[in-house]
C-alpha cells in the first residue's frame, strides 16, 4: 500500500514515500538489511561527535522483544507486536565528562530520521510509536539512568492491510495531513509567517 503525500512544494521521493505503515508481513528481515538501518543512523549529525543515540533491538520472541511488547500501550501492541523486530531508541543524556548534553534528544531524532529513510529506501517499514511505559522498560532492560527512552520502532516488511484490526486499519488508511508552513515557519515577531512564504 502506498499513500499520496499532498505536498505544497517538491520534496525528495523518499520523503514522499515515508509514512507510518502499521501492517507487517510475517517474514523476518535478513540481518544484513537490518544492519544497514543502524549504519545509516550511525552517520547522523552529532554535536562534538558525541553520538548520543542508543538502540535496543528485539527480535520476535527474544527477551528484549518481549519486554518492549509488554511495556507498550495495548492500542500499539495490537499492530506493533506483529513486526519481526522492535527497536527501542534512547538518548544518552550526558557527555563523556559527565556534563548534561542539551542537544541529545535533537541528535537522536536525526539518527532516527536517517534510520527511517534508509528503511524506506530498502522497501521496509519503520513505524514509530511513543505509547509505552518508559520506567518499566528502563527496569526490564536495565537501562542506566542517564539513558532516556525516547521512542520505539516496529521494523519489518510492509504487509497486507487485512492483517490489521478494524480500528488500526482505519488509522492506517487515513489520508496524510500536515499543518501548512505558515503555522510553524516564522519571521519576526514570533508567530508571524516568514517573509519568504508571502513572496
Amino acid at each position: 500500500m502506498e499513500k499520496h503525500t499532498p505536498t505544497d512544494y517538491p520534496i525528495h521521493p523518499l520523503l514522499e514515500k515515508r509514512w507510518n505503515n502499521r501492517a507487517f508481513d510475517p517474514h523476518p528481515v535478513e540481518h544484513p538489511r537490518l544492519k544497514s538501518l543502524f549504519e545509516a543512523a550511525r552517520w547522523a549529525p552529532s554535536s562534538m561527535n558525541n553520538q548520543p543515540w542508543r538502540f535496543v533491538v528485539g527480535e520476535k520472541n527474544d527477551a528484549a522483544y518481549e519486554a518492549m511488547s509488554e511495556a507498550m500501550m495495548e492500542a500499539n501492541r495490537q499492530w506493533a507486536a506483529q513486526a519481526p523486530f522492535l527497536v527501542l531508541v534512547a538518548a544518552h543524556t550526558r557527555y563523556e565528562n559527565g556534563n548534561p548534553n542539551p542537544t541529545a534528544l535533537y541528535e537522536v531524532g536525526q539518527a532516527v530520521a536517517y534510520f527511517t529513510l534508509q528503511a524506506v529506501s530498502m522497501g521496509l517499514t519503520a513505524a514509530q510509536l511513543g505509547g509505552f511505559d518508559s520506567n518499566r522498560l528502563m527496569e526490564m532492560l536495565k537501562l542506566p539512568p542517564e539513558d532516556l527512552p525516547v521512542a520505539m520502532l516496529a521494523v519489518g516488511i510492509p504487509g497486507p492491510q487485512d492483517v490489521l484490526t478494524d480500528g488500526v486499519a482505519m488509522r492506517n488508511q487515513a489520508p496524510r495531513m500536515r499543518k501548512p508552513l505558515e503555522a510553524f515557519v516564522f519571521g519576526a515577531p514570533w508567530g508571524t509567517p516568514a517573509p519568504l512564504l508571502t513572496k
